[in-house]
């Protein structure tokens, strides 16, 4: 596990994360959400208030960390999901 820094000085890490090939996959697990992303949930709160969350949002992964990582990080790249799926 690779520890970096992100924009704004947060903390984050690298998982090693391979496809079934062995390519590996680039990824990024971060702790604390951005100010963007708080920013961005209020708006989509606003925007749908009878939507149901089945849990908060998280920092730590996203959509595709979810389907592809067993919910540990966050696969940002359209080009890393391709390398996953080929």
């Amino acid at each position: 596990m690779k520890l970096f820094k992100v924009s704004g000085g947060m903390e984050s890490r690298q998982l090693a994360l391979e496809t079934r090939q062995g390519n590996p996959v680039a990824n990024c697990q971060t702790m604390y959400m951005s100010v963007n992303d708080r920013k961005l949930i209020a708006g989509l709160d606003a925007e749908h208030p009878a939507a149901i969350r089945r849990s908060e949002p998280t920092a730590i992964y996203n959509c595709h960390g979810l389907t592809f990582a067993s919910r540990r990080t966050e696969i940002v790249s359209a080009q890393e999901v391709r390398k996953i799926l080929k």
